[in-house]
């Protein structure tokens, strides 16, 4: 790092997202933690964000402002990190929102714990209009899964651990954040503020539901849960990756594919796009999975508020029953969950043994 580099670099990439990226910009400027360079890139916006980011460019030094035609999600993340300049890296999105104190507590947990990685924290969602329709799920942190626990614009990291797993993977786009994390956490600890630090944005302008790309989020998002069961079985995915490169033949998806993807839409407030799609395309069967994605398609069908209504409170069960364990504000590793050892001969830092794995600790 240069001798002059702050001891933070925020970045943010940014395509079209001219609604909300002023209150995001504002939200990270008004930081309680302000010892850092913010980098943003406008990665070929047209809908007037260039304009908008020009003018924030001018009123505050600390921006570092880019320009480039669109290199996709992990193409805009790789470009917009090594370009930052400080050994810590904390990602914000333009359409999320971020708690005054979020950057003061993330850096003091990475200055205090070394061996640490990459932190996160919990979350809340809002709508387009800003305001809240998801609360904190503090069962997250307790939760045994491979799904980690806090959004992407949650995160800060470590530079040097960024290089050594080679950044996010672009045949990961649309899960690549996840496919970051977990390579992460083969190299270091991963730790969780148990307390909403941003306010995650639900909205029609999501990657995850452009139009034009639909298919291709479909079997980005299939392709995900594929490598997430190997993943839990102890085995690199690796494999499935280099695949992802090649294309592939229409096929049955499995039928949480879509029911993740239309997540987004419910709580952005659409109505689910997902009963024609589960029956024409899904992979279904006698199972259990079959049978949550056919009653969560039905009643996103009849309802939309009505689904949004009982996950909220399937949410606020689930608090009350790790109530006691986790203690808001305090911090708690993350370890993805593996069935079994990673076999014979397998990268052991991208693969992590199963000791390692055991338990939730408090920093």
């Amino acid at each position: 790092m240069r001798d002059d580099a702050p001891p933070l670099s925020v970045v943010m990439p940014a395509r079209n997202v001219l609604p909300y990226l002023d209150a995001s910009i504002e939200s990270i400027l008004g930081q309680s933690f302000g010892d850092f360079e913010f980098v943003i890139r406008d990665d070929g916006s047209t809908d007037g964000t260039t304009e908008a980011l020009r003018a924030w460019a001018k009123r505050d030094s600390r921006i570092r402002l880019s320009e480039g035609r669109q290199l996709g999600l992990a193409g805009s993340s790789n470009w917009i990190v090594r370009q930052a300049r400080a050994p810590l890296i904390a990602r914000m999105d333009a359409d999320d929102l971020a708690r005054p104190d979020r950057l003061e507590r993330q850096v003091a947990l990475m200055r205090e714990a070394p061996d640490v990685a990459l932190t996160g924290s919990l979350w809340d969602t809002i709508d387009s209009a800003g305001r809240q329709v998801r609360g904190i799920d503090f069962w997250r942190i307790v939760r045994h899964s491979c799904f980690v626990p806090f959004p992407h614009t949650s995160v800060m990291f470590r530079r040097a651990v960024f290089d050594a797993v080679g950044g996010y993977r672009p045949q990961c786009d649309f899960w690549e954040d996840l496919d970051f994390f977990l390579r992460m956490a083969g190299r270091g600890r991963v730790m969780v503020i148990a307390d909403n630090l941003v306010s995650h944005r639900e909205s029609a302008s999501s990657s995850r539901l452009a139009p034009a790309d639909e298919e291709r989020i479909e079997a980005a998002v299939d392709r995900m849960y594929a490598c997430l069961s190997v993943y839990a079985d102890g085995a690199g995915y690796e494999p499935i990756v280099a695949g992802a490169t090649q294309g592939q033949a229409a096929r049955r998806l499995r039928p949480m594919s879509f029911v993740s993807i239309n997540s987004n839409r419910l709580w952005a407030g659409e109505r689910p796009r997902i009963a024609g799609k589960l029956l024409s395309r899904g992979r279904l069967g006698f199972d259990l999975q079959t049978v949550q994605a056919l009653a969560w398609s039905a009643l996103a069908y009849l309802s939309p508020a009505a689904l949004r209504a009982l996950l909220k409170g399937l949410m606020h069960f689930r608090n009350l029953s790790v109530k006691g364990r986790v203690e808001r504000g305090s911090a708690y590793e993350w370890q993805p969950q593996r069935r079994f050892r990673a076999r014979e001969g397998e990268d052991r830092a991208a693969l992590p043994d199963r000791a390692a794995m055991e338990g939730t600790a408090s920093l």
